[in-house]
């Protein structure tokens, strides 16, 4: 590598660490006073920089806040990824995999973040915009997760069970933030909860006798 090459690495290295001082900072600012009160001079005294030179890196505090809301969703989307890939995974090896990595995707920094997006996404319209992409993201990485060991599942069903475990990821989390003890405490409810969608019949059967009554 040419010297000219290893100065462009240096530099854009230098670049992308100055830019994730700048997201974490808003991250901070975000999850504990919204989106509104996260302003460019609040996000620099927290990141330690001059408010000029945050526009160096940024262009406003919109593209801070899309930079933030998109390494979310990678960060969030890499977690969900890193459960069980084994080829000889069941339904059983799947969930207990999940409990293992929810105490990680259902931290509290995180979960606080994702309610503030939630929030935002009600109010302004390019933020909700990235939560829907966002979602439909989160859906396809689960349903391809779960679908290996769902052989005998058709399409819709796939997405119907890959859109209630989104569901309940989310009501955990909600549950999580507001227990002392976290996701730790919920392991027996997130076991039943996540075996029960992945193994209970979507359309079961109605008897006559159901239907009479």
């Amino acid at each position: 590598m040419t010297k000219t090459a290893i100065a462009i690495l240096r530099r854009e290295e230098r670049i992308q660490r100055r830019r994730n001082q700048i997201i974490d900072a808003a991250r901070i600012c975000v999850r504990d006073d919204g989106f509104h009160a996260a302003s460019i001079s609040r996000i620099a005294a927290t990141a330690a920089m001059s408010a000029g030179h945050i526009y160096k890196y940024f262009e406003n505090k919109e593209a801070i806040i899309t930079a933030l809301i998109e390494h979310h969703m990678d960060e969030f989307t890499l977690l969900i990824t890193q459960v069980d890939q084994s080829e000889n995974r069941s339904i059983d090896s799947l969930v207990e995999s999940f409990v293992a990595k929810l105490p990680s995707i259902l931290e509290g920094d995180r979960t606080a973040l994702w309610l503030e997006i939630q929030a935002e996404a009600g109010r302004n319209p390019k933020v909700k915009e990235m939560a829907t992409r966002s979602a439909r993201r989160f859906l396809e990485t689960i349903r391809k997760i779960i679908k290996s060991v769902l052989d005998g599942d058709t399409e819709q069903e796939l997405d119907e069970r890959a859109e209630m475990l989104l569901i309940c990821m989310h009501g955990l989390g909600i549950q999580a933030s507001v227990l002392s003890g976290g996701a730790e405490h919920l392991a027996t409810a997130i076991r039943f909860v996540f075996q029960t969608v992945l193994s209970a019949s979507l359309h079961p059967v109605v008897s006559n006798n159901v239907k009479a009554a």
